[in-house]
């Protein structure tokens, strides 16, 4: 009895196990290009997405080189736009640019790092 399978029996495995192996690239969410935001945070009248700070960030990196800077320029922006704006308590500046930092600019999920 010969262990070898002929040509025709290992193209239609090669066939099954390609119709059952997972498309990685169909199942992994992939987040699109991120528009530059040109308006201020504070001009909206809802909070934020995570895109939308990504964009304001990106598109102030140009005139404003500092990464800090940047950052404390949009965590202002949004500070006003959660307390003048939206009529929310108080919050204090370091909980939004942590929040800031945190969430939006260091845990990118195609692991760029922005800044």
């Amino acid at each position: 009895m010969s262990s070898r399978k002929s040509y025709s029996e290992v193209e239609r495995n090669k066939k099954i196990w390609k119709k059952n192996l997972i498309d990685f690239k169909k199942s992994t969410m992939v987040r699109g290009p991120i528009p530059l935001a040109q308006t201020l945070v504070m001009d909206r009248t809802r909070m934020p997405l995570k895109k939308d700070i990504i964009g304001r960030f990106k598109h102030m990196a140009p005139d404003i080189k500092s990464r800090k800077d940047r950052l404390k320029k949009i965590s202002k922006e949004v500070k006003l736009l959660w307390t003048e704006q939206l009529n929310f308590p108080i919050i204090f500046d370091q909980a939004v640019s942590a929040k800031l930092e945190c969430k939006c600019l260091m845990n990118a999920p195609d692991g760029e790092f922005y800044g």
